[in-house]
């Protein structure tokens, strides 16, 4: 099978507009977000599985979850966010203004999607983040998967088959990410400000990965991953280690003893994307059904809009328009 690129729509619109945000057309009004992306969409297509003839979908928020709204309210609400901004979450550090602005031109990608014949995800009230867990639960088996989003959650996908790519260009291979169930217990220690969910205080990214790299060299030897089940046992795992707790590793211990593991329990609900909806559910967050591309109108709109390079590179997007649907 071929293999395919997933776009985290959402994380791609707003890191296209704070970068090309400023570009207009000819009648002034804004379409940097709407050029970026476009142009951002076959770059990736050209790094990746184009070279093999590959297939590409986007997955677009449908809104906050439900589930996760219930089990804590103050889910994604950026006005509510503990700590310093993420500085690569560019969406929660635009202005109200700013984010509309780019919101309004939506409507212009997805139509320019559509007549290359992108496949476009997106359900009301589903993440982006447990759609492309489940397309790639579903895909990964039979074909190699890419994912482009600098959004880390996407770690505890990448596997032998599934490969992230951040906007940046920065490359997550398997070798980076040994045990998935490692970057779960991260993100419930650390926390994700980038959805407003504050961690331990005081628990940093790298702290984190200290304490789990210090147990498992102490106790388990490169076998398995480590999980909160074994952060619970804490005070036992530093009776049995070979060397004492030290520096950031020395930190973390007294961190969680100070705070106990409630915080780091009640987030792995929010953060770990190992139960994916069912495939079912994939399909019925399909925005329209395959049925081919239109590059008569891809070319139309970008003469209209005066996107004179985006017809230079033609050829490149007719290669990408014609995939065979996911």
């Amino acid at each position: 099978m071929k293999p395919i690129l997933i776009i985290d729509g959402m994380n791609l619109l707003f890191r296209a507009g704070f970068t090309t945000g400023f570009l207009t057309l000819p009648d002034g009004s804004p379409c940097g977000a709407a050029w970026g992306f476009i142009r951002s969409t076959l770059a990736a297509y050209r790094s990746t599985v184009g070279k093999t003839g590959g297939k590409v979908a986007v997955v677009w928020d449908g809104g906050r979850s439900p589930r996760r709204l219930t089990m804590f309210p103050t889910y994604k609400n950026y006005g509510a966010r503990l700590g310093s901004p993420d500085p690569n979450d560019t969406r929660a550090n635009m202005k109200r203004e700013e984010r509309q602005m780019i919101f309004e031109q939506l409507p212009l990608i997805q139509q320019l999607l559509s007549f290359l014949g992108v496949d476009q995800y997106q359900r009301t009230d589903v993440e982006a983040d447990d759609v492309i867990s489940a397309l790639t639960a579903g895909l990964a088996d039979d074909r190699s998967v890419v994912i482009l989003s600098s959004d880390n959650d996407f770690r505890q996908l990448v596997s032998d088959s599934v490969t992230l790519v951040h906007g940046n260009g920065e490359v997550v291979r398997k070798e980076d990410v040994p045990f998935r169930g490692d970057e779960v217990t991260v993100k419930c220690l650390h926390g994700c400000n980038s959805d407003a969910i504050p961690g331990l205080k005081g628990m940093g990214d790298v702290t984190a990965r200290r304490l789990i790299g210090w147990i498992r060299n102490e106790l388990y030897g490169p076998s398995r991953a480590i999980t909160l089940e074994d952060l619970k046992e804490l005070p036992d795992l530093i009776q049995k280690a070979r060397t004492k707790p030290f520096g950031r590793v020395k930190a973390a211990v007294k961190i969680i003893t100070e705070h106990g593991l409630e915080i780091p329990v009640r987030n792995q609900s929010l953060v770990d994307l190992s139960v994916p909806l069912e495939w079912e559910e994939v399909w019925d967050a399909a925005t329209t059904p395959w049925t081919g591309n239109d590059m008569k109108s891809f070319v139309y709109e970008c003469g209209k809009m005066a996107w004179n390079s985006m017809l230079n590179d033609l050829e490149d997007f007719e290669k990408m328009a014609f995939n065979s649907p996911v």
